[in-house]
């Protein structure tokens, strides 16, 4: 801490002033004060000649030019969560899932209750085959009542890849139950099916797949020679 330094004096002065060498700087200029007091007396003191009175001119009011206190800019939370999602899926196009996992848990961070985010995140889990990761950000989306059919369909193409047929059955049903014209719900709930040896209501999937498809439809020609075979079963 700084010290202040004094000159030199004679006598009971010159021992004061060296013991206020040592004060803090705070202290001093309190205890200064009351030296300057002391031991400048006013002029005419110890003669016998009475001192005029100090005339005090008016007294005035300085306020101090304080700044007024600086706004941050607010925050445009909004639009980071959407810089975010955007390149969540560049990555997810570009085939960088992991990338695109950890854009989109920022986005989440940002806006807790983004649907469409909880649904693109769990595309790019399945695409690591962390299905039980993606069925839980597909459960979080029905939670928040935004799981449409589609929400449905992907979490039996989950529940199907971990080994849980019946599960992915009864999502097929809610996705149908969403979307009656939706042939590849109808297909894929006839395979499973067919898995479980249920022939008679995979070949009524398989028909029904075949009804609401249309006609240029890719897997019209495989499904109609799986039905050929299901005839062919008890």
């Amino acid at each position: 801490m700084a010290t202040a330094h004094s000159e030199p004096c004679v006598g009971s002065r010159s021992r004061l002033m060296r013991r206020l060498a040592f004060v803090s700087v705070p202290l001093l200029g309190i205890v200064l004060l009351g030296s300057i007091l002391y031991f400048r007396r006013p002029a005419g003191e110890g003669s016998g000649k009475p001192t005029p009175p100090v005339s005090k001119g008016p007294s005035v009011d300085k306020k101090e030019n304080i700044p007024p206190p600086q706004t941050q800019p607010k925050r445009d939370i909004e639009g980071e969560a959407r810089a975010f999602f955007k390149s969540g899926l560049e990555k997810t196009q570009r085939g960088d899932p992991k990338g695109a996992i950890s854009d989109f848990d920022r986005a989440l961070s940002l806006k807790e209750d983004w649907g469409e985010a909880y649904y693109n995140r769990a595309v790019a889990k399945t695409m690591l085959k962390d299905y039980s990761g993606a069925i839980v950000d597909y459960d979080r989306m029905i939670d928040l009542k935004k799981g449409g059919a589609e929400v449905y369909y992907n979490r039996g193409i989950a529940r199907l890849a971990q080994g849980h047929p019946k599960e992915a059955i009864l999502d097929f049903d809610r996705a149908i139950a969403g979307r009656e014209d939706w042939p590849e719900a109808f297909y894929n709930r006839g395979l499973v099916r067919e898995g479980l040896q249920d022939y008679r209501g995979a070949e009524k999937d398989y028909l029904q797949a075949l009804q609401v498809a249309p006609v240029a439809w890719p897997s019209r020609a495989s499904l109609e020679e799986r039905i050929a075979l299901l005839k062919r079963k008890p």
